[in-house]
């Protein structure tokens, strides 16, 4: 939780993590200060090359600040995998899950030609 008492909803699996901030530069910033101290703290450490977010503001603008060089903005419209699924702003159900359910009709159709 950050220091000045607001909330920030983390959902974690393995290793994956997600954080919803409301859409402000200082936001980001507090995020990153925050994350940053917690990986001093324990030892871990961000890859940035996985890293993307997504911004959603009402000026819909995204911004020029980044809390590394490494990490990048998903424009609204396309998606990223996380956790098996295509993740995004404003891209259909279907784009969504297509990527898995291809995946299940082939091991299915694999398991069904095997038995």
């Amino acid at each position: 939780m950050p220091l000045d008492g607001t909330n920030v909803v983390d959902v974690e699996f393995v290793d994956d993590t997600s954080l919803y901030l409301d859409g402000q530069i200082n936001n980001l910033q507090k995020m990153y200060t925050v994350v940053q101290t917690f990986c001093m703290a324990s030892g871990a450490s961000i890859n940035w090359n996985k890293s993307v977010g997504f911004f959603v503001s009402s000026n819909s603008t995204t911004p020029q600040w980044s809390p590394h060089p490494d990490f990048r903005w998903i424009p609204e419209g396309t998606s990223v995998r996380y956790l098996g699924c295509q993740v995004g702003l404003n891209i259909s159900s279907e784009i969504q899950v297509a990527s898995l359910l291809l995946k299940i009709k082939k091991k299915l159709n694999y398991h069904l030609r095997v038995e």
